[in-house]
């Protein structure tokens, strides 16, 4: 509905005022539609699978930092607490409502409305595969299209998609295209649904819908870029078949862990030697390197005596001292070092691979390795047309049991297109990063992650590029869990998860103040009278409709001097005219038909601050919304298929059902606006 407003709105002096000295306060979910709910998707948890459990549960324990493994459930606001903090910080521009067609406020009234019945939103699946079943799924489509669709979903062919991204430009709004098709393991009644297929029918065909999936995300990027600034987001669960994903992901990160946890544990007690790094990490040595680390996994023993483990450890240490740590690892132990990848595979099966059990958890399949290299060079030919198109990529997060392989992914990438192109490290806060890594800060592992690749970036040498969210899985990440019988992902209180994610932002903007402060020394040493550096790195994207958080980064940006009324400058000494401009650095973003109130405060907010600086008088706007020197304020903009995305539709209409006091205060909102025009009242 954020497309009806015009740009002639601006929020009042007096609310940028107290914007910026409202106490700071960020425990809350003020505006939480995606924070922190009951996000499942419409796929079942699979249980096709027969985990390793032990892995799953060590890596849960790892991350939890002291917090009872025994505590399952998730504690959530009450309604006294969500008023509290919706009554003390409130970021909304209501006016987006007074530009709104009377069409579109019925219909979100409509869906909204919608959202507050549990029942309905509970059983909307069952709902949709009903009608499918009697032959009714187009009734279905034709109504969810005019109805949750056109909310939630910027249109189905490209006239539908720039159309969306033009109306939020001429608001000062950016676009994040999101072609909305997921990938899930299969339920068990999946398996065994229609025509047996042989193993070479089931690769060509996964094989031939990733390739499709690329060329889509190539039409994604052609029509992103026909707007500056714009991103892509890429769900790295389409360029490789979830099965193979999955199994990846179980042995790499948890085993490495795992063994190196041990090792760790060894250390403190003094069972050896406990050596660590300037950033506090336990380093190993060769000997435990081997006895921990490499005997653990699936393939050693059977190639144990062709192994050679010191050309494996020396290619991993890179520094040469001897010792390597936890980062080292997942550097250097990557499914792309040919050294050790064939270490991952299972053992030889008496029986073929076609008819090995898929919940063997002994190791994984030659297939997995050959889809992992595709996924990495799918990942490089979408950033790669994304840099010829001069448009950034953000690879999206996805379910935890996925997350390890595509975060090695995305970070392999990372280091080839994010690369710094200096060899001293002098301008390295200049390169601009092109692939952004998503983080899950609901997740007991997020923050750690954040932190360890942020030192893996500076130690490889590329642009750190990072949009962080709470998460979208958690119902089906506990729901399953549960059913398998290990420790939840998810932060055992949503007390916790605001600490995550608070924490994320204090420490990125920490870093990308340090980077002002080397563009501050440089540009001051130089013997030009006026020089602009730019700080592109490292850079943070704040996907949040926690209204709370939004206000602590603004909050910090401006103590740490990253944002001012005068276009990001500092004056030397010398009264040069030194500018840090620091503007891509930072960006915020809602979805696509929620939070619009608070999308539309952003965006005027920093509009009405630029016009402030630089004439003094904000009841005169541009003709167009300023592209530099102010932060980037986007809406994500999901589109596809209807019958694709409707996974994605359900999700939102779980996260506002799972924050009713917040819904229902947008509905009585739009229907006092409705109500006016109706009535003539005010």
């Amino acid at each position: 509905m954020i497309q009806g407003i015009r740009k002639n709105h601006l929020p009042s002096k007096t609310n940028i005022t107290w914007l910026l000295s409202v106490s700071r306060s960020y425990s809350g979910i003020t505006g939480a539609k995606s924070v922190y709910g009951s996000c499942a998707t419409s796929v079942a948890p699979s249980t096709v699978w027969n985990k390793q459990r032990a892995v799953n549960s060590v890596i849960s324990r790892s991350y939890s930092q002291g917090q009872s493994a025994d505590q399952t459930e998730i504690q959530q606001p009450t309604k006294e607490q969500v008023k509290y903090i919706t009554e003390t910080i409130k970021l909304n521009d209501k006016s987006y409502l007074k530009h709104a067609t009377l069409g579109q406020l019925l219909r979100n009234s409509f869906v909204y409305s919608c959202c507050t019945i549990p029942w309905l939103v509970n059983n909307s699946l069952k709902l949709i595969e009903f009608t499918e079943r009697i032959h009714l799924s187009w009734l279905s489509h034709w109504f969810i299209k005019r109805t949750f669709f056109k909310t939630f979903c910027a249109g189905e062919n490209e006239r539908e998609i720039v159309g969306s991204m033009k109306r939020l430009k001429g608001l000062g709004i950016k676009s994040i295209l999101d072609y909305s098709v997921e990938s899930d393991l299969k339920k068990d009644d999946d398996a065994g649904n229609g025509k047996a297929k042989s193993e070479n029918e089931v690769i060509e065909e996964a094989k031939k819908a990733i390739d499709d999936l690329v060329q889509e995300y190539k039409k994604s990027i052609d029509m992103a870029a026909q707007q500056r600034d714009s991103f892509v987001a890429v769900k790295v669960t389409g360029l490789i078949t979830p099965d193979s994903l999955y199994r990846l992901s179980t042995l790499y990160e948890p085993v490495l862990r795992k063994g190196y946890n041990d090792l760790v544990i060894k250390a403190s007690n003094g069972s050896i030697k406990s050596v660590k790094d300037i950033n506090g990490l336990e380093k190993i040595d060769l000997t435990q390197f081997k006895t921990g680390i490499l005997e653990k996994l699936p393939g050693y023993s059977h190639n144990a005596s062709s192994v050679d483990v010191q050309k494996i450890f020396s290619s991993i240490d890179k520094d040469g001292d001897g010792y390597i740590d936890f980062i080292d690892l997942m550097m250097g132990m990557g499914y792309s070092n040919k050294l050790v990848r064939n270490l991952f595979l299972a053992p030889p099966h008496s029986k073929s691979t076609s008819q090995a059990k898929k919940d063997d958890d002994s190791g994984i399949r030659p297939l997995d390795l050959e889809f992992y290299d595709n996924l990495t060079e799918r990942l490089r030919e979408i950033t790669m047309y994304g840099i010829q198109k001069r448009t950034r990529i953000m690879a999206d997060a996805e379910h935890s049991y996925f997350q390890p392989t595509i975060d090695q992914a995305v970070l392999e990438v990372c280091e080839s297109v994010n690369k710094f192109t200096s060899t001293n490290g002098s301008n390295n806060f200049q390169v601009d990063p092109i692939l952004y890594n998503t983080y899950q800060l609901y997740t007991k592992s997020g923050l750690y992650r954040l932190k360890t690749d942020y030192i893996r970036s500076v130690r490889q040498g590329w642009a750190f590029g990072v949009k962080i969210v709470r998460g979208a899985y958690m119902a089906l990440e506990n729901a399953r869990a549960l059913e398998l019988g290990y420790e939840t992902p998810i932060n055992e209180t949503l007390q916790a998860t605001h600490d995550s994610y608070n924490g994320a932002i204090e420490f990125l903007l920490g870093k990308i103040a340090e980077s002002k402060t080397k563009a501050l020394q440089m540009v001051q040493s130089s013997n030009e009278a006026s020089k602009v550096i730019s700080v592109n790195n490292p850079a943070i994207f704040i996907a949040s409709h926690n209204h709370n958080s939004i206000k602590l980064a603004i909050d910090r940006s401006q103590k740490l001097g990253l944002i001012t009324k005068h276009d990001f400058s500092d004056t030397d000494k010398k009264n040069k005219n030194v500018v840090a401009d620091c503007s891509r650095t930072l960006g915020f973003g809602q979805l696509f038909g929620m939070q619009d109130g608070a999308t539309s405060y952003l965006a005027n907010y920093m509009l009405a601050a630029e016009i402030d600086a630089t004439s003094g008088n904000s009841s005169q706007l541009p003709k167009a919304f300023p592209s530099a020197k102010s932060l980037h304020v986007y809406k994500y903009v999901p589109y596809g298929p209807i019958a694709k995305v409707l996974p994605y539709l359900i999700r939102r209409a779980q996260e506002n059902s799972a924050v009713l006091d917040t819904v229902k205060d947008e509905v009585r909102q739009i229907n006092n606006e409705i109500k006016s025009r109706l009535f003539f009242s005010s």
